[in-house]
């Protein structure tokens, strides 16, 4: 494993005039092998370890009045800036940036938005990879910028950019960053950015890897590699010419051993559990790479005391009795120094049809851990919604994530594809991955991904993630009847004991329609009503990816509860929010305008013996998470299972 050290590291960038043509080519060469190995050895090797920060998202719409510098975003320390991204329409510099550190009137960088991309692109060593992406029409940053007391990103336009300019900010807070820092000199020739005072953490060699190789011949029965631990796998390597005809399971650490193979597939939970198709793909990524007929798999995978490996056949890709030859070798390193404290390797897929009003559910887990990849196909147009993340509803470390319709997530604008660098690999619309290997999504208590998809397809995901526990039991959820939206101002209007309206209302339109009611199942406690709106219109391609907002959605649901209990309500909202119990409001939030809007608070009520009704209403607007709409609601109390049952 690496241990801590201090050293210093300067390094020049220098922007020039080059032809864009030149600079992509440039570019594409520059993402190989070494950038990818760079990235294993600072964010891959120590991925299994906990993470103790927040992680946090700033997404908005904004376009001040040109040649003036206007503040996009402002946030409080101490922690560390991971991602820059913005879009733009043109070829030339019309956005210029500046970011200001810890209240200094001077900034730590400034200049062209494209010309920062540019330098940033052609970064790579081992403190910074990949330094950006410039694909033509938005600009990513990958310089980490660390803040002690707080962070400000200014923004100069030069003219009109007409759609746009879309932001998004990446960020950790809660942990004291490293003690790094930018310079920046204008010179002659351009702009010089010098980086100095790294104190990189885990950065010594690990120990030797050893290997296993297996030849297996995958039929109608699986074929299995045991390997003991302790240990941690380092890399798996599966070649053979019918890698989108298998199936990759892997189960840690079971309880009940290993010892009876025929009853491994009832008896054993695995942790992972992908086709090859959709885990590796064509994707080639630091944690991922095909290369020819070999699918590498690099994301550390902890043993402690066994684990078994299986492959097995797609039933629908081959005849039942087809012959499925591959050749498996594991490389790992022997019982390694902190194994008691990493976390276990998970991989999921899963796919559904799309309602276009619900999202689609890339993974619903329970437990601690950190989120570190996810591989989307088949999602359709980009604009049908985007990520959508959840985690901790019932702890102070609640949040909720929401990207710009897809293209923020994976480095565009505007629907272009093909980068290829160690955090994303978009080769088609229909096969995009991205990896948060820079900043992996912690969570304490439950994690959800929700992806916003057109109603009649089905996307498909495989989701990547460490996680304390094996596995976690599901808990019991809340299901609601929605109702909506309405007119904003109506909010006030929507209490218990008067009737709702008879029509929804769209703002974008100003057409009314009859009011509809659906149900929706909470999941991890939140409830994610973003395109609820859909029930009624753009269910399908075109649309333009903006969202309904300026408006108020009624949910309802019913509890009974064997004796009286006295009830804490944890309720979490990025907007004006009310609670009603029966006919009785216990508790109200106005929202608030923060980078991060979304916040928790806590009412105290009696649910009475019997059936009780609550109802929520929330409002949606404008504020800096893409008009998110939804909110989190957890009801604590003494009633043990049983006691208290949740009914529509």
């Amino acid at each position: 494993m690496r241990k801590y050290g201090i050293f210093s590291l300067v390094f020049l960038v220098l922007l020039t005039t080059t032809a864009a043509v030149e600079h992509k080519a440039w570019a594409q060469a520059r993402v190989g092998q070494d950038m990818m190995s760079l990235a294993r050895k600072l964010y891959i090797d120590n991925l299994a370890l906990p993470r103790e920060y927040k992680s946090g998202k700033y997404t908005a719409y904004g376009n001040p009045e040109m040649g003036e510098q206007k503040r996009v975003v402002e946030l409080e320390g101490p922690g560390v800036i991971t991602r820059i991204w913005t879009t733009q329409m043109h070829e030339d510099d019309l956005v210029k940036l500046y970011i200001y550190v810890d209240g200094n009137t001077e900034p730590v960088l400034s200049g062209p938005a494209r010309a920062l991309a540019a330098a940033a692109e052609k970064l790579s060593c081992p403190e910074v990879p990949w330094g950006g992406f410039l694909d033509g029409k938005s600009v990513s940053l990958y310089l980490p910028i660390p803040f002690k007391k707080s962070v400000r990103i200014d923004a100069e336009y030069k003219q009109d950019l007409g759609d746009g300019p879309y932001w998004q900010v990446d960020y950790k807070k809660g942990i004291e960053p490293e003690p790094f820092a930018w310079k920046q000199l204008n010179g002659h020739n351009g702009i010089e950015i010098v980086r100095v005072e790294n104190n990189a953490w885990l950065k010594a060699e690990r120990t030797a890897c050893k290997s296993i190789e297996q030849e297996l011949m995958v039929g109608t029965w699986p074929s299995d590699l045991l390997l003991q631990g302790p240990a941690v796998i380092r890399a798996i390597h599966i070649n053979s010419n019918y890698l989108n005809n298998l199936l990759l399971r892997i189960s840690f650490d079971s309880p009940g051993g290993y010892d009876n193979p025929k009853n491994r597939m009832d008896h054993v939970e695995f942790q992972v559990d992908a086709p090859l198709k959709y885990l590796v793909s064509n994707f080639r990524t630091a944690g991922i790479d095909l290369h020819g007929t070999t699918a590498s798999i690099y994301f550390p995978m902890p043993v402690k005391k066994d684990v078994l490996i299986q492959l097995q056949y797609i039933m629908d890709e081959k005849e039942f009795h087809s012959k499925y030859p591959a050749t498996i070798t594991i490389e790992y390193e022997e019982s390694p120094p902190g194994l008691e404290q990493m976390y276990y390797f998970h991989a999921r897929t899963n796919t559904e049809v799309s309602k276009g009003y619900q999202d689609f559910e890339v993974l619903n887990v329970r437990g601690q851990g950190h989120f570190v990849a996810a591989h989307l196909f088949d999602t359709s147009h980009d604009h049908g919604g985007g990520d959508n993340i959840f985690f901790d509803a019932g702890t102070s470390s609640a949040g909720q994530l929401h990207g710009i319709c897809a293209e923020d997530y994976f480095h565009h604008a505007y629907m272009r594809i093909g980068v290829s660098a160690p955090y994303v690999h978009c080769p088609t619309h229909s096969a995009r991955s991205r990896h948060h290997i820079e900043m992996p999504i912690p969570f304490r208590e439950s994690f959800t991904f929700n992806w916003g998809s057109f109603s009649g397809v089905m996307p498909k995901a495989v989701a990547i993630w460490y996680q304390k526990e094996l596995s976690m039991p599901e808990w019991d959820e809340l299901t609601y009847r929605i109702t909506g939206p309405f007119k904003l101002e109506q909010f006030d209007q929507l209490v218990p004991e008067a009737q709702l309206p008879d029509s929804a209302y769209f703002r974008k339109t100003d057409k009314t329609f009859f009011r509809k009611s659906w149900r929706h199942l909470a999941q991890n406690r939140f409830v994610d009503l973003c395109h609820a709106y859909r029930q009624y219109s753009n269910t399908i391609p075109p649309s333009s990816g903006d969202l309904e907002h300026d408006c108020c959605l009624v949910a309802e649901t019913r509890v009974w509860v064997e004796e009286d209990a006295d009830t804490e309500f944890m309720i979490g909202c990025d907007d004006r929010i009310r609670v009603y119990l029966e006919d009785r409001l216990i508790g109200e939030s106005s929202g608030q305008s923060e980078p991060d809007p979304f916040s928790q608070f806590s009412a105290n009520a009696r649910l009475k013996a019997g059936i009780n009704r609550i109802r929520v209403v929330v409002a949606n607007t404008t504020n800096f998470n893409w008009k998110w709409s939804g909110f989190s609601l957890v009801m604590k109390n003494h009633l043990a299972d049983g006691q208290m049952l949740y009914m529509y």
